[in-house]
């Protein structure tokens, strides 16, 4: 059983852990409204799907918009990023240390779609709001 402790350095790198990155998005919960249009993760439709959730071995990212139509016919707008951060333990020259640990760490990021209602103006209000940013008739 001595050969055991001099193998045990290169069975910790056979069975090294790993780290998995997951960022996920949910529909705004009351979803109750007709959608527009959705695009989350790059699918665009007209439907909004339940949870999607994208991993990987490196950080990821999730970037969701989701239109939607209330019953009085109100544009209604969701918005989010996710963003799954590369923590401490993953940097060197911590990640030396964890990367031989046999064990696989996750990282998380997660954001719930909230409908938030689109301000509508009239073309004046809209045409003043231009023109105090520097757009308008030349």
């Amino acid at each position: 059983m001595i050969w055991f402790p001099k193998l045990l350095p290169l069975i910790s790198l056979l069975i090294g852990g790993c780290i998995t990155h997951r960022a996920s998005v949910s529909p705004p919960p009351a979803a109750d409204g007709r959608v527009v249009a959705s695009a989350i993760g790059g699918e665009i439709g007209q439907q909004i799907p339940g949870d999607v959730e994208r991993s990987g071995a490196y950080p990821q990212e999730l970037p969701a918009s989701v239109w939607l139509r209330d019953a009085k016919g109100n544009l209604l707008r969701a918005e989010a990023r996710v963003q799954t951060p590369k923590p401490w333990w993953q940097r060197f020259p911590f990640d030396a240390v964890t990367d031989l640990l046999p064990v696989e760490f996750t990282v998380r990021a997660h954001a719930q779609l909230e409908a938030e209602p689109v301000p509508t103006m009239r073309i004046e209000e809209l045409d003043a709001a231009a023109a105090a940013f520097g757009f308008g008739p030349d």
